[in-house]
């Protein structure tokens, strides 16, 4: 314990001395020092005199007070430092369009100051490399309080961001930092434009902002992790946390909270989303994982995904959104080991899942569901293992829910009550197994449409509904199944067959046998003690 104790300590002595700002004082008169004070007891009164008059290598310490400065131009290997972001401030007169900082030049360096009232960017770095801004506040700027243009190996920590027009703008940028930063306003947190590759955003809050981080197009090996997306407001236009779109890959996003996407208008782009991973274009997105993240209270999808080729969601919880998670036009899924509750429509939603490709949700826990609890639509090759799924808001909705001429998909072991489906299969589904699930105090247990043909329904126990299964399609094998219900079955369709050829294989109940299904309400006998009834159980019409 002492040791553990004396650890913590030191870490909080190390955290503190990183965060401090820098104290200028008379002390900075050695060779490469050069001062810059307001009052004129430095070596310059101009943070840009400073720069014109210093070498490659020198440090600028800046004192505190208000400097009124445009276009200045860091066009040399410096460190710039002020004394802390309440003392030191950089203010850009209202200079029309300007930048208050232009970085052009490698190795570059700017902390401990603030940068405010300006048309134009608080700091603009283009064409350059080795950029590291940390400790900085910008804010009242048009345009972008930081705007990366063709650089490389840029830091950006514990800056705060505030009233841009877009916060932080990126494009062509390769290797970049964001770390302990916040960022508030009324349009765009994190914008990046194209072509954006080894990005890290790590313990960074976003607050009422319309997009909170919107990456836009060719990203690669970007990390969004153990950051923040908070909206109060109800108006903008997308409302969404975090955007990945078109044509990028290799994208993590972990142990963040997003809250509260709500009121945006959006029009066809699918806003007040969580976390969003899709195109409006034909490029599609590759190798993203979703772990581990809070979403919480969308007026849309909590994870909205589209367009996406090898996607792991995992661990995430999902809490008061209208849809928790929803795919679209997806090839090999897997959605594993999520929480899923409160939704206003459905708790996990797959449309159009690629033939020939693997679509996965297991391990899903979905309750107080009100539409329904998985939904598939016109989607091919998937599994549902292991799910829970169960509504206590009201008993219109579907457990499963499987429409749109979906083929070869199978659902097993799925734990599903409290809906009027327990599974509901509609519109021309075919090869479809159904095994192994628990399916109980629904209104109906499974029901199979007019549509539904080649099912294999077996090893599911489907109790204490009030209508245990209603089969209305044809040619599907059912056996080896445990009805105990208020109705046990109907059979409207033709060709549906309840019994296989006598085998050995101990059956659902234990006995020796796998022939037909148990009926609670079968009244025949079994006269050679082989656990088969003797006589055909009479299935309702």
């Amino acid at each position: 314990m002492k040791k553990h104790k004396l650890i913590s300590i030191s870490i909080v002595l190390i955290l503190a001395l990183m965060f401090s700002p820098v104290t200028v004082s008379d002390d900075y008169n050695k060779q490469g020092d050069i001062i810059v004070h307001a009052g004129g007891d430095g070596d310059y009164t101009s943070l840009q005199t400073a720069i014109s008059n210093a070498n490659n290598g020198d440090t600028i310490y800046v004192w505190s007070g208000t400097y009124y400065e445009n276009s200045t131009i860091v066009n040399k290997r410096l460190d710039i430092i002020g004394n802390g972001t309440s003392n030191t401030i950089i203010h850009g007169n209202n200079g029309g369009t300007l930048d208050i900082l232009s970085v052009p030049h490698d190795n570059v360096t700017i902390q401990d100051i603030r940068l405010t009232s300006i048309g134009g960017c608080g700091i603009r770095i283009n064409n350059s490399n080795n950029i590291v801004v940390q400790n900085v506040v910008i804010d009242n700027i048009a345009s972008s309080c930081i705007e990366v243009y063709n650089a490389s190996d840029v830091i950006l920590n514990n800056v705060s961001f505030f009233n841009g027009s877009y916060c932080l703008e990126l494009d062509d940028v390769n290797h970049i930092n964001v770390s302990h930063s916040y960022f508030e306003g009324d349009n765009r947190g994190l914008y990046a434009l194209s072509f954006i590759s080894n990005v890290t955003v790590y313990k960074t809050s976003f607050y009422d902002l319309d997009c909170s981080i919107w990456i836009r197009y060719g990203a690669s090996d970007v990390v969004i992790r153990d950051s923040y997306c908070w909206r109060t407001t109800f108006s903008g236009f997308y409302g969404v946390g975090i955007w990945v779109m078109d044509d990028s890959s290799n994208v993590y996003i972990y142990n963040n909270t997003v809250f509260g996407m709500n009121g945006a208008s959006g029009g066809t782009t699918d806003p007040n989303c969580g976390i969003k991973i899709g195109s409006i274009s034909v490029y599609d997105i590759s190798n993203v994982t979703i772990d581990d993240n809070f979403v919480y209270n969308c007026s849309n999808a909590g994870v909205w995904m589209d367009v996406i080729t090898y996607a792991n969601v995992t661990d995430n919880v999902v809490a008061f959104c209208s849809v928790g998670i929803e795919t679209d036009d997806e090839m090999n899924m897997n959605i594993i080991s999520n929480t899923v509750y409160n939704t206003t429509s459905c708790g996990i939603m797959v449309y159009q899942s690629e033939k020939g490709y693997v679509f996965n949700a297991s391990d899903n826990y979905l309750y107080n569901i009100t539409s329904c609890g998985v939904e598939v639509y016109e989607s091919d090759d998937s599994t549902l293992y292991n799910n829970t799924i169960y509504s206590n808001v009201n008993t219109s909705g579907d457990g499963i829910y499987i429409s749109g001429d979906s083929e070869n998909i199978t659902y097993d072991s799925n734990d599903i009550y409290g809906f009027y489906a327990g599974i509901n299969a509609t519109w021309g589904n075919w090869n479809q197994i159904i095994k192994g699930n628990y399916v109980r105090n629904n209104t109906v247990g499974v029901w199979l449409s007019t549509w539904e043909h080649d099912y294999n329904i077996t090893s599911n126990y489907i109790y204490y509904n009030i209508l245990g299964i209603n089969v209305t399609g044809d040619n599907n094998l059912i056996y080896n199944n445990y009805f105990n219900n208020t109705n046990n079955g109907v059979d409207y369709g033709s060709g549906n067959y309840w019994n296989i050829t006598k085998t050995l294989g101990t059956n659902i109940i234990g006995g020796p046998y796998l022939m037909g299904n148990y009926w609670s309400d079968y009244l025949g006998t079994d006269d050679d003690g082989d656990g088969i009834g003797e006589a055909p159980y009479t299935i309702g019409v």
